[in-house]
């Protein structure tokens, strides 16, 4: 998926870089097209993302993420394409996200203390997932969390969590989907699933800050809960380092030597050279920044001007 510049890429999302952190576990991140066939033997778990599109090959069965053809505990969050001749054979489900721009999620009743939660504060049964709405590209949108409703399970009591004022027979938003259950008519689990369902754009908006610390906690959560790992008992902190966006020089030489007059605020100087030479002389520019980058272009000859760019850390 093409993402806008001002969202996190799909390689690098917040929950990969979350992840990265928690020594559990060992990430390998495969971007691939939708109607990709790949191996998925010797992995020990699989997140199946929502940057595919849900009619995409690689959901359907008989793709490599079709329900059936995983073998091994996964996190779906697809549920846009748990519908019929989708990712299931057969089903009479539907797909939302209608509230649009809503938020929050509404924890169902009793399944506070699942895992999923852990770390987690919930207030009147309500958990805020984003700061705000987002297009598919991480773009301004008001998209959030989605569902599937009206999909044949044989499970019961798998819902945990569903998107605030959804309404209908909600199937599928946030689940612990047990190995065995048939979703549909005829699609059967062969490994624990647990669903979240979020929007990839609103995952990696605003350079993946767009989640709340709740939001990125349950998807952690879910990690340890699918890797049968106890679930961390504390709240995921994201932490946002702001870039410096200091551009200035707090030094310029000529050969060694501090420029006469030479101010962080001032950028042109000229310089005298002695009658006859011939060699541009090196110049050096010390950025006030550590993090910033000073590039020196020197003069073709002489007379002429060397040039200094600097690039603050940020970009700027």
């Amino acid at each position: 998926k093409t993402m806008a510049a001002t969202a996190t890429q799909p390689d690098n999302d917040p929950i990969i870089q979350m992840m990265a952190h928690y020594p559990e576990f060992e990430l390998d991140v495969m971007l691939v097209a939708g109607d990709s066939v790949f191996d998925l033997s010797g992995y020990d778990l699989v997140v199946a993302q929502e940057a595919f599109g849900s009619g995409d090959a690689i959901y359907k069965p008989g793709g490599t993420l079709g329900l059936e053809n995983i073998k091994v505990p996964f996190i779906y969050n697809k549920a846009y394409a748990l519908r019929n001749g989708r990712a299931v054979t057969s089903a009479a489900a539907s797909a939302g996200q209608i509230p649009a721009n809503e938020l929050n999620i509404t924890v169902e009743a009793g399944m506070e203390s699942h895992p999923l939660f852990s770390g987690i504060t919930i207030t009147d049964n309500t958990i805020q997932v984003f700061k705000s709405g987002a297009s598919d590209d991480g773009s301004t949108g008001e998209k959030t969390s989605q569902f599937a409703a009206d999909l044949e399970m044989t499970a019961d009591n798998t819902l945990l969590a569903m998107l605030t004022g959804a309404e209908g027979n909600i199937s599928v938003s946030y689940n612990d989907i047990p190995a065995g259950t048939v979703l549909g008519t005829e699609d059967t689990l062969h490994a624990r699933m647990i669903a979240i369902s979020n929007n990839f754009g609103a995952i990696c908006k605003d350079d993946g800050t767009n989640m709340t610390d709740e939001g990125l906690t349950i998807w952690r959560n879910a990690f340890f809960v699918a890797a049968g790992l106890p679930a961390p008992d504390t709240l995921y902190k994201l932490t946002v380092v702001e870039l410096n966006d200091d551009a200035t020089l707090s030094d310029l030489q000529v050969d060694g030597t501090t420029v006469t007059g030479f101010a962080s605020g001032t950028y042109s100087y000229n310089v005298e050279l002695p009658a006859g030479t011939t060699t541009v002389p090196t110049v050096t520019a010390t950025p006030t920044d550590a993090n910033a980058n000073a590039v020196v272009t020197p003069a073709a000859s002489l007379p002429g001007s060397t040039t200094v760019v600097v690039t603050a850390e940020d970009g700027t």
